[in-house]
């Protein structure tokens, strides 16, 4: 397999992960909407872009943390080096990351259309108009997506490099970044029944500092893969 191969490849396969994750995410969604109808009490009026943001998140790191023992020792198998590996993962992740984001803002769309929600609302963004909440919390919700990845990836890099005693130490690592990630967009950190709240950062500021932070945590996997033993089934 050639280099210019391995980024197709793995978007291929993310691709069919993601679309089962979108078709089974809103399946629920709409069962929850004819929970309502039909239980009165119920009330269910959550905007799309609310509902599917932390099960995106979770998908993403699950994924990256699958990458990492999935997809590195098959391009080693097929002769490519690690760099190869990591350029091609950020790339299939930014490229799933983008997936995920369009088609949830889309289906944010048909969601309104359909259920009468209210499109314009997404916690981490203060506005009451569509147009101010789509374009800055479509890349709100790509970065931190991304982000998740990563994360994924940076803690699997260290139980699939050093082992698990060391690797625990990547899940702290990764435990503090999410920590700063809630401090930048001001949201809710709870570990151990210890919540830490903040008010956040102004949205462009969060969204670049979240994506230093990505950044930061890419190099750091790419680094941990470096000179890796590579498991090759």
């Amino acid at each position: 397999m050639r280099d210019n191969k391995a980024v197709p490849a793995l978007i291929k396969e993310q691709f069919k992960w993601t679309l089962w994750f979108l078709g089974i995410l809103y399946l629920i969604r709409i069962a929850a909407h004819f929970f309502e109808m039909f239980f009165s009490e119920a009330e269910f009026n959550i905007a799309l872009l609310n509902f599917a943001y932390e099960p995106s998140k979770i998908y993403m790191l699950v994924i990256g943390l699958i990458s990492v023992y999935t997809f590195l020792g098959f391009c080693i198998e097929h002769g490519l080096t690690r760099k190869h590996y990591y350029q091609a993962a950020f790339i299939s992740a930014a490229a799933v990351s983008l997936i995920i984001t369009v088609a949830i803002a889309a289906l944010n769309l048909i969601d309104t259309i359909i259920f009468d929600t209210n499109a314009a609302v997404f916690y981490l963004i203060e506005s009451d108009t569509l147009l101010e909440v789509l374009l800055p919390g479509s890349a709100a919700y790509f970065i931190t997506v991304l982000l998740y990845y990563l994360l994924g990836m940076f803690v699997a890099s260290g139980f699939y490099r050093f082992g698990w005693l060391p690797g625990l130490g990547f899940i702290a690592a990764g435990l503090f970044c999410l920590l700063i990630e809630s401090i930048i967009w001001g949201t809710a950190f709870t570990l151990f029944n210890v919540g830490i709240v903040t008010e956040g950062l102004p949205v462009v500021a969060a969204i670049s500092a979240t994506a230093v932070l990505t950044i930061i945590v890419y190099l750091s996997s790419a680094k941990s893969l470096q000179r890796t033993p590579v498991k090759i089934a």
